[in-house]
C-alpha cells in the first residue's frame, strides 16, 4: 500500500508540475485577470504594467500602431481635401472674374447703345419738321452698335 501511495504521490507531483507549468505559461501570455481594477485611477495603470501578459502588451502596441497609421491617413486625406478646396476656390475665382468682366463689357455696350438711341432720337427730333422724309427704321449708329453686340 505504501508503494501505491508513493506512486500516486509521484504521479501527483508530475501532474502538479505540469499544471504549474501550464498556469505559468498562461499567466505569461494572458496575464492576471484584473477586471474592473483596471479602471481604478493610479492603481489600474500600475497593475496593468505588472500583471499584463504578452497578449495585452502586443494588443496595446498594435492599437498604438493602428492609431498612428489612421492619423497619418487622416492627415493625408485632410491635405488632399485642402488642395482640392484651393483648386475649387481658384476655379470659382476665375469664373467670378470672367463674369464680372463680361458684366462690365455688357454695361459698356448698353451705355453705348443708349447713347446711340439718344443720338437717333435727337436726329429724329431735328428732322421732325419734314413729314415725308424717308428714314431707315433703325439709325446707322444704332445698327452698327447692335451688330457689335451680336443680337
Amino acid at each position: 500500500m505504501l508503494t501505491l501511495v508513493g506512486g500516486l504521490r509521484g504521479l501527483a507531483s508530475a501532474l502538479g508540475g505540469a499544471a504549474l507549468a501550464a498556469a505559468i505559461s498562461i499567466l505569461v501570455y494572458e496575464g492576471l485577470p484584473l477586471g474592473p481594477l483596471r479602471l481604478v485611477p493610479l492603481l489600474g495603470p500600475v497593475l496593468e504594467i505588472v500583471a499584463d501578459g504578452r497578449v495585452d502588451r502586443v494588443r496595446r502596441e498594435g492599437a498604438v500602431a493602428e492609431r498612428r497609421a489612421w492619423e497619418e491617413t487622416r492627415r493625408r486625406m485632410l491635405a488632399e481635401m485642402a488642395e482640392e478646396r484651393r483648386k475649387a476656390q481658384g476655379a470659382i475665382a476665375t469664373a467670378e472674374r470672367a463674369y464680372l468682366e463680361k458684366r462690365d463689357r455688357d454695361a459698356e455696350t448698353i451705355r453705348s447703345l443708349e447713347a446711340a438711341i439718344s443720338e437717333q432720337e435727337k436726329a429724329d427730333a431735328e428732322a421732325g419738321g419734314d413729314a415725308c422724309v424717308m428714314r431707315s427704321f433703325i439709325g446707322r449708329g444704332l445698327r452698327d452698335r447692335l451688330d457689335q453686340v451680336g443680337r
